[in-house]
């Protein structure tokens, strides 16, 4: 299974200088990814449904988290469709971003965290 990690300052960020959500899009074909970690993505409930689509490849699904309480974070999982996952679950921590999901490869769960910890967190 090959996977990337990428901490993007905003997966939707789409201007005159880049095109970001295209750029990952094109990093997960690229480098024949099954699945692809994002944190920082940015995206806020249901208002980047354009940059999620146009980020997401044929034959893979995208799971994300967003940030709740103030602008930033939020972390993501594309994944290709044919890799059983279990949804994307939000752990709660003051200090750090964390979520989890469970894939099944090769007949064995695999327990993935995606963690995000931002730098005006504590480091305690």
């Amino acid at each position: 299974m090959s996977c990337g990690l990428l901490n993007a300052q905003s997966a939707r960020r789409q201007d005159n200088e880049v095109n970001k959500p295209l750029d990952i899009h094109d990093l997960i074909l690229d480098q024949d990814l099954d699945l692809f970690a994002i944190t920082e993505t940015w995206f806020k409930d249901d208002h980047d449904q354009v940059a999620m689509g146009d980020m997401v490849p044929n034959g893979f699904k995208i799971m994300r988290t967003s940030r709740k309480d103030r602008r930033g974070g939020g972390v993501a999982l594309i994944i290709k469709e044919c890799i059983p996952t279990s949804q994307l679950t939000r752990l709660a921590h003051s200090s750090f971003e964390c979520s989890r999901s469970i894939l099944k490869h090769n007949r064995s769960d695999i327990d993935l965290f995606i963690v995000y910890r931002p730098p005006d967190a504590s480091a305690t």
